[in-house]
């Protein structure tokens, strides 16, 4: 399942001020006690929220699309406690 969020970093009101749009992840293969545990919810992709309205959802997010369809093909394995 995949989260998507956006929070400013610096002063908000502030010249340096930088809005940041984030994916997270968590797996539904994980066992149910894990899945929503904190450690199981992973950072996937963060970048700068102009750059989706310059370049686009399909350009933006790309390399997370490229990583999980090599992860289907590919497979992982994780281990749990």
């Amino acid at each position: 399942m995949f989260y998507f969020d956006d929070f400013g970093s610096n002063d908000l009101f502030g010249p340096k001020s930088c809005k940041l749009d984030v994916i997270y992840v968590t797996l539904f293969c994980l066992l149910s006690k894990c899945q929503f545990n904190s450690d199981n919810i992973l950072l996937t992709l963060i970048f700068e929220s102009i750059n989706r309205k310059i370049y686009g959802n399909k350009k933006t997010f790309a390399p997370l699309i490229d990583e999980f369809n090599h992860l289907a093909s590919e497979g992982i394995f994780i281990t749990t406690q």
